[in-house]
């Protein structure tokens, strides 16, 4: 045996002459059969049900074959994957903040943030089965935001009662001629 440029190889490198090595585990077609009746008759022996005939013995299956459904019985089925699911605390959460952002909630906000925190936990604790985590740091966020505005809002309104009085009475209507006309 030689390399591809033509020099003999020596002993160690060249190719087995067998394909298995030498400590290759033996085949499993040469250990014994399982036995067929266990010694041990089982649990309908003992019900006082009566006793199966013995059931011919089943054909090797070739490599990668799949068995099918076993006659008399439903095919096993599966369960499809669909996923974690939106944690329903985090809609809420989001939901309550943005309205009481929109209608200048003092209730709304604060709940919003609430339950974004105890949204948050759940999704912690669940494992992957529940996902919404942005919506609940959105609804913390903008309910934080909606109390902040509607605190200070109370307290500007508080400190100036005028201002609200002022506000629906700028829009006056004139009577009589109208001026430079």
């Amino acid at each position: 045996m030689t390399d591809p440029w033509g020099n003999p190889l020596p002993p160690e490198d060249r190719p087995p002459t067998s394909p298995q090595p030498e400590d290759y585990p033996p085949s499993f077609a040469s250990m014994p059969p399982a036995p067929q009746n266990p010694a041990w008759p089982g649990p309908a022996s003992f019900s006082g049900a009566t006793p199966q005939p013995p059931q011919p013995p089943q054909q090797p299956m070739p490599p990668g074959a799949f068995p099918g459904p076993i006659p008399g019985q439903a095919p096993m089925g599966y369960q499809q994957w669909m996923g974690p699911k939106t944690s329903g605390l985090a809609i809420a959460s989001l939901i309550c903040s943005l309205i009481g952002l929109l209608a200048c909630g003092i209730i709304l906000c604060p709940l919003g943030f609430g339950l974004g925190l105890g949204a948050r936990a759940s999704i912690a604790k669940s494992g992957g089965t529940r996902k919404g985590d942005g919506l609940a740091i959105a609804g913390i966020v903008i309910g934080i935001i909606g109390t902040t505005l509607a605190i200070v809002t109370m307290v500007f309104v508080f400190r100036n009662p005028d201002v609200l009085d002022n506000l629906f009475t700028t829009t006056t209507t004139t009577t009589g001629k109208l001026q430079g006309a």
